[in-house]
């Protein structure tokens, strides 16, 4: 039986495979099951007919509907077939794989930073990808903040710096001296990304 350890694992190899950061994926298992191989919404199989087509399972609790095996139609295509995909959903590096894929394309949309809001918009997509990168209700956003916090907590990673924009347009600052050439470059090259170093420094 798969443990917690196995799908931090997986969720780390599938995340370095598809180059996205390893804390995206992970904070999806946690938001969407804890952790958990072998979660399942609804709990009760019973339920299935009436929750559907919002019937998923496994790490990343991904629908049965859009399961790249699924075999059945839009409409519920009976206990079998869910069963079925859940089987297949319940084995990690599979499910894992799965994420991944959906995952990268969330992430490769022209803003590949692993700061905490662009990750959480990612993160809304994957769970709701007609809502515009906007969460399904203010539970879920939530929910999936607490997903990235845990997952951050688990690898101990932090966010990137946020992206440097240069100026190239940006004017030149000229010596008053003699000596200062290094020193009044880097003023001027550092000024061009942004920062504003004085003149004393």
């Amino acid at each position: 039986m798969a443990s917690h350890d196995d799908v931090i694992a997986a969720s780390n190899r599938v995340a370095d495979e598809y180059r996205i950061p390893r804390v995206l994926m992970l904070a999806a298992a946690c938001a969407e099951s804890n952790l958990n191989p072998n979660a399942r919404r609804p709990a009760n199989p019973a339920d299935d007919e009436r929750f559907w087509p919002d019937v998923s399972g496994g790490p990343w609790q991904q629908s049965v509907r859009f399961d790249p095996d699924y075999r059945g139609g839009s409409s519920y295509p009976g206990s079998e077939e869910v069963e079925r995909i859940l089987t297949l959903q319940r084995d990690v590096v599979r499910s894992a794989y799965v994420a991944g894929a959906n995952l990268a394309a969330k992430f490769r949309d022209g803003t590949e930073t692993d700061d905490d809001e662009n990750l959480i918009r990612d993160l809304f997509e994957y769970n709701w990808p007609a809502g515009h990168e906007r969460p399904w209700t203010p539970e879920t956003e939530a929910n999936y903040r607490r997903g990235l916090k845990e997952a951050r907590a688990i690898l101990g990673s932090t966010p990137m710096s946020p992206k440097v924009t240069y100026n190239r347009d940006e004017p030149a600052i000229a010596q008053n001296d003699a000596w200062s050439c290094a020193p009044t470059s880097a003023r001027w090259a550092l000024t061009a990304v942004g920062r504003h170093p004085t003149e004393a420094w």
